[in-house]
């Protein structure tokens, strides 16, 4: 399964990257995963290439690239850091 961020609240080109992906291959394999992974970083320009990065609960990652020519590639990220609660503020 795959988390997304909330569309509404993307500009366009944010979105229509975000709907590119959903109709690929890669993101089919990634939602039928017994994992669930979040969309953490997803491009917001118009021009490839494309970045996108999945996080799954154990802090794996997945980084897949679409570029100028068509193709598609996912790279593993062995483990990304660990993203701190929003509500906890730090003040020095």
């Amino acid at each position: 399964m795959i988390r997304y961020p909330n569309e509404d609240r993307l500009p366009p080109a944010a979105r229509d990257n975000i709907d590119r992906f959903k109709r690929s291959s890669i993101a089919a394999e990634l939602d039928s995963s017994t994992e669930t992974w979040s969309l953490d970083n997803w491009p917001w320009l118009e021009e490839p290439p494309h970045r996108f990065v999945f996080r799954n609960a154990q802090h794996e990652g997945k980084e897949v690239i679409f570029r100028e020519n068509g193709s598609w590639s996912v790279n593993v990220i062995d483990e990304l850091p660990k993203i701190r609660p929003q509500n906890l503020v730090i003040r020095l």
